[in-house]
């Protein structure tokens, strides 16, 4: 089942409140990148439901109660997904990893919870790509693999910058589903 995407006018006035939106929340967390990642999901939230706002002029508070909602839904997700150390590695410094060029099969990676050889995981990384549309894996590449910035990638795909951080943002949440999908394949 595939959603339809909200109207341009849904987004209408949100990037304007994203400085107060972001100190709002900074306020209450200091993790930046949950900070970033609620108020990406806090804009989609808010142009899917923008048409049961009543008020206009309540836009702000309105946003601000769903990018708290969207806070607590990031922390809370990363509390599911954080796995404490072993007491053994708790206090190991970690040591870097060679040039990939060096790796072979013998190193290990964590992925998803899960250790896999180091090609292992290139491949089913390789096979959770392409089960991507093409924008997704295309924003995923270019961004994080090539090292391309958010701002050129957005021009090129003639975006604005925040509306290529939402479709980032879901692009690496598809990614990690396709992934979790391609390692339950391969068990």
């Amino acid at each position: 089942m595939t959603i339809a995407p909200p109207p341009p006018a849904a987004w209408d006035g949100l990037a304007a409140l994203k400085p107060d939106l972001e100190s709002f929340l900074a306020a209450r967390s200091r993790d930046r990148h949950a900070i970033e990642d609620a108020i990406q999901e806090c804009f989609i939230r808010a142009a899917r439901s923008r048409s049961g706002l009543e008020r206009p002029e309540a836009l702000r508070g309105w946003l601000r109660r769903i990018g708290l909602n969207a806070l607590a839904d990031v922390h809370r997700k990363r509390r599911r997904t954080t796995e404490p150390l072993p007491e053994n590695e708790a206090d190991e410094p970690a040591s870097p990893l060679p040039p990939p060029e060096d790796l072979c099969d013998e190193v290990e990676v964590r992925c998803l919870r899960r250790t896999v050889g180091v090609s292992r995981a290139r491949h089913l990384l390789d096979l959770a790509l392409e089960r991507l549309p093409t924008a997704d894996r295309y924003a995923l590449v270019s961004v994080y693999l090539e090292g391309d910035s958010r701002e050129a990638v957005a021009h090129r795909l003639g975006l604005d910058l925040e509306l290529f951080k939402v479709r980032l943002y879901r692009a690496r949440t598809k990614l990690r589903r396709a992934l979790r999908h391609e390692l339950g394949l391969a068990s």
